[in-house]
């Protein structure tokens, strides 16, 4: 990609690896820039932290599934049900 001054112009389908925080251990998530624009969008919307949501995202799948994939299918769930005019559906959780 280009450079403009000192920026790298981002592209939205490069992955990107963020840590985060499931039940006390740090771990990795490698998503593409549109699904973490998506998923801060989300937490804004719900008031609830980041790290909360993929630990619940987590705690709702199955063991052998992979976390990214979880965070991306439940990342266009919530919007599809939104553009549907439809309250999305959020993983419930003691946290």
């Amino acid at each position: 990609m280009g450079r403009v001054g000192n920026f790298r112009l981002m592209n939205p389908l490069e992955p990107r690896t963020r840590n985060v925080t499931i039940g006390g251990s740090r771990t990795s998530i490698r998503l593409e820039q549109q699904f973490w624009i998506g998923l801060e969008e989300i937490v804004t919307r719900e008031g609830i932290p980041v790290n909360t949501l993929v630990t619940r995202i987590r705690a709702s799948q199955r063991d052998d599934g992979s976390l990214s994939s979880a965070v991306r299918v439940f990342v266009q769930a919530y919007f599809f049900a939104l553009a549907h005019n439809r309250r999305p559906v959020v993983p419930k959780g003691f946290f």
